[in-house]
């Protein structure tokens, strides 16, 4: 849908096969990293019986700092800093570069965005299903598990 909004808009894209299969990689990674963050969430939402502020403060961080908005070039240098930890940054500028210019695996700066989301990734799994399982546990010693 955003697709067809953006070439209504007027929109160019020059993608090939090659770069859209690059792009559904890229945003199957995506989804992957995430993933661990709902994990994480679910994990403090069962230990603090609260809305999750971990989705809420990543949501809005990542957004500003991963070139939702405006490129991060743009942006002071900590910020862009801070942008580099997140893996909409590196999705987004993969997308972008398959969709808009038609690269593929073969270009090396989608190869380290690819990278870079599978070491997030990698970091990411074990500290969210570490947080989750201390959540889990500590709503099953209270008698709340049957609240989620």
């Amino acid at each position: 849908m955003s697709l067809l909004i953006g070439a209504a808009l007027g929109a160019e894209f020059h993608a090939t096969p090659s770069s859209i299969l690059t792009a559904a990689i890229l945003t199957l990674l995506l989804i992957a990293s995430h993933m661990d963050i709902g994990i994480l969430s679910a994990g403090i939402i069962m230990k603090v019986k609260q809305g999750s502020p971990v989705t809420w403060a990543f949501s809005w961080l990542s957004q500003l700092v991963s070139g939702v908005f405006y490129p991060l070039k743009i942006l002071p240098w900590y910020l862009e800093w801070i942008g580099r930890a997140f893996p909409l940054t590196y999705s987004l500028d993969g997308i972008r570069l398959c969709l808009q210019s038609g690269k593929d695996l073969t270009f090396p700066a989608i190869i380290s965005d690819m990278i870079s989301l599978v070491i997030f990734i990698v970091i990411a799994t074990p500290i969210a299903l570490y947080v989750f399982k201390i959540g889990y546990d500590a709503a099953r010693r209270g008698g709340s598990l049957g609240q989620y």
